[in-house]
C-alpha cells in the first residue's frame, strides 16, 4: 500500500477492511500526522495550508491551477511507474500521502468537484497548532473597515433630495432622469460626473440609484416623489449612521452587476450569480482596507495595480469561487474574441477590481475624513441663509422655503426670496413657520427688516421686481422705433424707458444684436470705445 509506506506504517492484518482501519488509526495519532506534516515539501505545505484557510475544501479547478492535477492511473501502471515516490507537483504529494480526496458537491449552490481534507483528519491537523487558527481569526475581526462615506456623496444626497421635493423631475421608462431634469440639478452638486450625459456606470447613476435602493423615491405619473417616512429618518439620523446606511446599500446590493458597465467587455449576465457580485464587491472593498487603511482614495497607479495584483495572487477566484473560467462565454467588445480562461483574468476580474476602486469606492468616499459637527443656520438682513453640509436634515427644511443660491466649501447659502416663499405656501408652509424655523435653528431672532418684509409678502405679494436687462440705445427716436418692429428685437423688449432707450432682457442680447446687423447696422456692446451718436 502506497501510502502506508508514505506513512512508515508496518500494517499486519487478516482482511482489507482490517488494514484500513489500522492504517487510519495510525493516520490519526497526533504524532505520526505532525511528524509526517512537517516533512511535507514546502509547496505541500502551502496546499495544505490553502486547504485550511478555506476549512477543507477547495474547487477542483482552483486547487489544481494553482497545486497541480494528480495523474490517474490504472492499476498496471500504477503498480509499474509507482508514482508516490516521485510525486510531479503538490497534489500528488497530498494524494499518495491520503491527505485529501476529490468528491462532488455544491458549490454557491452549484455541483462541482472539490478537492477536501477529511473531516476527522481536518480537525487533528488544525489541532496541531490552534494559535495559527486564533491568530487568523482575531486579524479578521481586527482588519479595518473603511466605514464611512465621505461628506461630498452625502452632500448630493442630499441635494438631489432637496431638489425632488421643492421641484418637478421628470423620469424616463427605466426610471432615470430625463435630461432636463439633470441639467437643472447640474449646478447644485460637488461633481458632475455622468450628469449630463446619464452615464450608467457614472456617479450621478449611483446616486440615484441608492436614493432607490434605500426606499426614498417612487414613480408617480412619470416624475419622481419622495417617500417621506425613510427620507426624513435618514436626514434626522446622525452623520455615522447616515454613512453606514449608504455604504451597506451599496455593499448589499444584488440587483446591480457591475460587469454590465465594462465597456471592453460583454457576457451574458444571466450566467452570472448576483449573490456572487454582491459577495465579491464586499471582498474588494475589505481586502482594500487591509491593504491600504491608511491611504485616501483615489490610488495613484502604481498602488492600484499592486492591489489588483494582490487579489490576483491571493483571491484569484473571488468572482468565480468554482475556478470556472470557461462557462460566462465573455467576448471583447472591439474583436469580438473569446476571453475565455484564466489567462484573461486580468480583462474580466482585473477590470472589475479597477471599476470598483477608482469609481464607486472613490465617490462614496471624498472627504470621509470631513465629518462635522453642525453649525447653527446664520441668516443675514439681506435675505441669505448659510446652512453647515453637516446639518442635513435643516438643509432640507430650508430647501423648502428658499432658494439655493451656491455651495461654498462645507456651507450652502439659500436666499429667502417671494418664489421661494411662493413654493413654501404651496407646500402648507406659511409665513410665521418660515421664520419660527429660521429663528429656531439660527439661535436668535431675525432681523426687524427681514421679518417684516416676509410678513408684508405674505399680505401683498411681490411688491418689487429685480431683471437682468440690457440697455438698447439708438441715436434718435426713429432708429429705435425701426429697431423694435422687428419680430426678435420686439420680443425681448421688456420696457421702452424713453424714446431712445429700451431695456431688453439679458439672455436675449446675442440675438438682439444680430437683428441689429440685419438692419444693416452695427452695435457697440460692453466697454467698447465706439459710442452710438
Amino acid at each position: 500500500m502506497a501510502i502506508a509506506d508514505l506513512w512508515g506504517a508496518a500494517i499486519v492484518a487478516a482482511s482489507h477492511g482490517e488494514a484500513v482501519e489500522a492504517l487510519a488509526a495510525h493516520i490519526l495519532d497526533e504524532r505520526t500526522l505532525r511528524a509526517v506534516r512537517d516533512a511535507l515539501p514546502e509547496d505541500a505545505r502551502e496546499a495544505l495550508a490553502a486547504l485550511l484557510q478555506a476549512e477543507g475544501k477547495l474547487p477542483l479547478a482552483v486547487f489544481e491551477r494553482r497545486f497541480g492535477a494528480v495523474r490517474l492511473m490504472g492499476p498496471g501502471r500504477f503498480e509499474r511507474e509507482r508514482p508516490w515516490l516521485s510525486p510531479q507537483n503538490p497534489a500528488e504529494v497530498l494524494w499518495h500521502r491520503g491527505l485529501v480526496f476529490r468528491a462532488f458537491d455544491r458549490i454557491n449552490g452549484t455541483p462541482a468537484e472539490v478537492v477536501f481534507i477529511p473531516s476527522d483528519l481536518l480537525a487533528l491537523i488544525k489541532a496541531l497548532d490552534p494559535a495559527t487558527d486564533r491568530a487568523a481569526e482575531q486579524a479578521a475581526q481586527s482588519a479595518p473597515q473603511r466605514a464611512r462615506v465621505g461628506r461630498l456623496f452625502l452632500d448630493d444626497l442630499t441635494t438631489l433630495l432637496c431638489h425632488i421635493q421643492n421641484h418637478t423631475v421628470r423620469l424616463r421608462s427605466d426610471g432615470s432622469w430625463n435630461a432636463s431634469a439633470r441639467r437643472a440639478v447640474l449646478p447644485l452638486l460637488h461633481s458632475p460626473d455622468g450628469v449630463t450625459d446619464g452615464e450608467p456606470a457614472g456617479r450621478f447613476a449611483l446616486l440615484t440609484r441608492l436614493m432607490g435602493r434605500l426606499g426614498w423615491v417612487r414613480s408617480a405619473e412619470g416624475r419622481a416623489r419622495l417617500i417621506s417616512q425613510p427620507v426624513l429618518s435618514w436626514l434626522q439620523s446622525p452623520t455615522e449612521a447616515q454613512a453606514e446606511v449608504v455604504l451597506r446599500a451599496w455593499l448589499d446590493d444584488e440587483s446591480l452587476n457591475e460587469l454590465a458597465l465594462l465597456k471592453d467587455i460583454r457576457l451574458d449576465l444571466s450566467q452570472v450569480n448576483p449573490d456572487l457580485v454582491r459577495a465579491a464587491r464586499c471582498a474588494v472593498a475589505r481586502w482594500l482596507d487591509e491593504q491600504y487603511p491608511d491611504v485616501t482614495l483615489p490610488l495613484d497607479a502604481r498602488r492600484l495595480e499592486q492591489f489588483v495584483a494582490f487579489v490576483r495572487q491571493h483571491h484569484p477566484d473571488f468572482l468565480r469561487p468554482d475556478g470556472r473560467y470557461d462557462t460566462w462565454r465573455v467576448t471583447d467588445v472591439a474583436s469580438g474574441a473569446a476571453l475565455d480562461g484564466f489567462e484573461h483574468w486580468d480583462r474580466v476580474e482585473g477590470a472589475l477590481i479597477r471599476y470598483w476602486v477608482t469609481c464607486p469606492l472613490r465617490w462614496l468616499s471624498e472627504a470621509a475624513e470631513e465629518m462635522t459637527t453642525p453649525s447653527p443656520l446664520k441668516v443675514t438682513a439681506d435675505g441669505l441663509v448659510t446652512v453647515s453640509s453637516a446639518a442635513r436634515y435643516e438643509r432640507f427644511q430650508l430647501s423648502r422655503v428658499a432658494d439655493w443660491v451656491r455651495t461654498g466649501g462645507r456651507a450652502f447659502v439659500y436666499a429667502l426670496t417671494p418664489r421661494s416663499l411662493g413654493r413654501a405656501r404651496a407646500q402648507g408652509i406659511r409665513a410665521h413657520r418660515v421664520v419660527e424655523f429660521l429663528e429656531r435653528h439660527a439661535g436668535h431672532s431675525l432681523p426687524a427688516s427681514l421679518k417684516q418684509a416676509i410678513f408684508r409678502w405674505e399680505e401683498r405679494g411681490a411688491e418689487v421686481q429685480l431683471s437682468p436687462v440690457v440697455l438698447l440705445r439708438a441715436p434718435d427716436a426713429g432708429v429705435l422705433d425701426a429697431l423694435v418692429r422687428q419680430p426678435e428685437i420686439q420680443r425681448a423688449v421688456l420696457e421702452r424707458l424713453t424714446p431712445t432707450i429700451a431695456a431688453i432682457r439679458a439672455r436675449n442680447l446675442e440675438e438682439v444684436r444680430a437683428a441689429i446687423v440685419e438692419s444693416g447696422l452695427l452695435a457697440a456692446t460692453g466697454d467698447e470705445d465706439e459710442q452710438v451718436t
